[in-house]
């Protein structure tokens, strides 16, 4: 059962008429969590509170109290063009920060393998000693050195696939050599940040406007996830099976968006066959399978008329125009009809016909499936 941190003062935060972080973001994600789908899958927590020691290891003394001085009801307070404090702002942000501590005390203390929190006001924008993007405080940022401090932990990875660039998360994790930040968002875009593909501890991957999941993948492949050390089976068993697949080499075909792997198959096992065409001759003899699959290949291309002594005369094909009867009447081919009288030969399914005959040898380039 998947526990999800959330607190009905988050739906207090109220910006103002018009602005885009609106409490309908949050009501829109927990309808979600009650669908029918998710019933008995799930358990809704009630955040805690923030302790303010935890808010100073990442911001200044003063943000955290301009964010903590009460705002009189009805009036609104802005702290930069985008970011706005209402009432139950301050009780909101200390929430959201709570919940993802009290989720990183769970994972790390072995109780939850995994959590989910379900809060608002964002916190990725937010640097150190100030709070823009609607991003009052990082909370972001100060799980994740409480996860190095109070647990004591040696590495901690943050994946941030926000549109938008966690300018404010990467630059306080700078002076943590134990923190690892990667990001995936679109460019050029808000806050104008995120453009180095490496940058310290921070790994950037940029994204273009109306880019869909195919490139987002893409991205994420191309992104050094193997140096992130702390993904490992013992910190999320989600993560944990996820690798950076192994380099390719000359003579191996490159895969399809497949850049990171299950860690339970591994690289050099052999994948099951697949089935391979019969072909047979329905004359006496019979073909290669892989020598019908030239055929075939060549005749699809459109190859109109191959000489017999550089690419037709194989031992099979030799063999089984030596074993027809000289009375045998001659078979039109249903593709392409041919000027002068010719004995054929028919490679079964998928059928490509081709004419033996001294010289010249003619192969018939019709439909190779007629």
């Amino acid at each position: 059962m998947l526990p999800v941190w959330t607190h009905p003062a988050c739906a207090l935060h109220d910006p103002g008429p018009g602005h885009p972080e609106s409490p309908r973001r949050l009501a829109a994600v927990l309808a979600a969590l009650e669908a029918p789908a998710l019933a008995g899958r799930i358990a809704l927590r009630v955040a805690p509170r923030a302790p303010e020691e935890a808010l100073l290891a990442a911001h200044e003394p003063e943000l955290v109290a301009a964010i903590l001085e009460p705002v009189p009801p009805g009036l609104r307070r802005r702290l930069d063009p985008d970011t706005v404090l209402s009432q139950h702002s301050a009780e909101a942000a200390l929430r959201s920060v709570g919940a993802l501590l009290a989720a990183v005390d769970g994972a790390v203390g072995g109780e939850l393998p995994r959590a989910f929190c379900a809060t608002r006001p964002p916190g990725h924008h937010a640097t150190r000693e100030r709070a823009m993007g609607f991003c009052p405080l990082n909370g972001i940022a100060v799980a994740a050195l409480h996860a190095l401090r109070a647990h004591g932990l040696r590495r901690v990875a943050v994946v941030d696939f926000d549109v938008h660039h966690g300018n404010g998360t990467e630059a306080i994790l700078a002076a943590e050599p134990q923190a690892l930040y990667l990001s995936s968002h679109q460019w050029p875009l808000y806050p104008g940040t995120g453009t180095e593909p490496r940058r310290g501890n921070a790994r950037n991957a940029t994204l273009p406007p109306g880019a869909g999941s195919a490139e987002f993948r893409r991205a994420w492949s191309r992104v050094p996830a193997a140096r992130a050390r702390c993904l490992r089976p013992g910190a999320d068993p989600g993560l944990g099976r996820l690798r950076r697949a192994p380099p390719r080499s000359a003579r191996q075909p490159r895969a399809r968006g497949r850049g990171l792997r299950l860690a339970h198959r591994r690289p050099g096992r052999p994948r099951r066959a697949p089935r391979r065409r019969q072909a047979r001759l329905h004359a006496r003899g019979r073909l290669q399978p892989h020598r019908a699959h030239r055929l075939h290949r060549r005749a699809s291309v459109g190859a109109a008329c191959l000489r017999p002594r550089q690419r037709l005369r194989t031992a099979a094909s030799r063999s089984a125009a030596s074993r027809l009867p000289a009375s045998a009447a001659p078979v039109p081919a249903r593709s392409r009809a041919t000027p002068w009288s010719t004995e054929s030969l028919r490679i079964g399914r998928p059928s490509v016909r081709f004419t033996a005959r001294p010289k010249p040898t003619l192969l018939s380039t019709g439909s190779p499936w007629s």
